[in-house]
């Protein structure tokens, strides 16, 4: 089973990071809540983020590639929710 890592809160908002295999290694993709979720599948996210590397030597590059994607692209959802 591949990982996933939740984290947060920066600015008020959650990140669920996990990373799946493909046949060119790991990619790694994100969602952004309000709340803290119980995992990747919970409903509510205001963001769908794709992780930078998208072909990672492993799991915890994917996962990690995809949550600073996701916490970079956080303060744009802070701009937009005010």
């Amino acid at each position: 089973m591949a990982i996933q890592r939740i984290t947060g809160p920066y600015a008020g908002h959650h990140i669920v990071a996990r990373a799946h295999l493909t046949a060119q290694g790991w990619s790694g993709e994100a969602r952004v809540f309000r709340f803290r979720p119980q995992g990747y599948a919970d409903a509510g996210a205001v963001a769908h983020i794709v992780g930078s590397w998208v072909h990672a030597p492993s799991e915890l590059d994917a996962v990690e590639s995809a949550e600073r994607v996701a916490r970079d692209f956080i303060p744009q959802l802070v701009t937009d929710e005010s």
